[in-house]
């Protein structure tokens, strides 16, 4: 079912689909079986640690899943894994799971008012890029 999604995704989008595997201490053994997939099929899999979120209370600690990121590149799966970690000016710490592209973390007023919003401070100490607002300093 898996690999029918995956090609109606490539057709109607016209890219690759990216999954993402969730990794914990129970099923770390099979972490390249979600690669060799991903290799099969020609898409990209995030390999991420199960965090104590919703209703999880595991930890998956980051060394170990670096380690994996490591063995699967040696192993010759690097082209289908995605183990990006951002680090656009410097790596923020704010920032481990990417997550600033969908969310508003910094905002500030410019020196004639107008509000500015921006996915993370360096962004907005960089010049940019804003995201756009209709809003203004009372």
């Amino acid at each position: 079912m898996f690999e029918n999604i995956a090609n109606m995704y490539r057709e109607e989008v016209k890219k690759p689909l990216m999954f993402i595997a969730v990794i914990s201490n129970e099923n770390e053994q099979y972490a390249m079986k979600h690669l060799e997939l991903a290799k099969r099929l020609g898409l990209h899999c995030k390999l991420n640690g199960v965090l104590p979120l919703g209703r999880s209370n595991e930890f998956f600690p980051r060394w170990k899943l670096l380690k994996i990121w490591l063995d699967a590149i040696d192993a010759g799966y690097g082209p289908w894994l995605d183990h990006k970690i951002c680090t656009e000016h410097g790596g923020c710490g704010f920032n481990t799971n990417c997550l600033c592209q969908s969310t508003i973390r910094a905002c500030a007023f410019t020196n004639d008012g107008k509000l500015l919003y921006a996915e993370c401070e360096e962004d907005l100490n960089a010049g940019g890029p804003y995201i756009e607002v209709e809003s203004s300093c009372p």
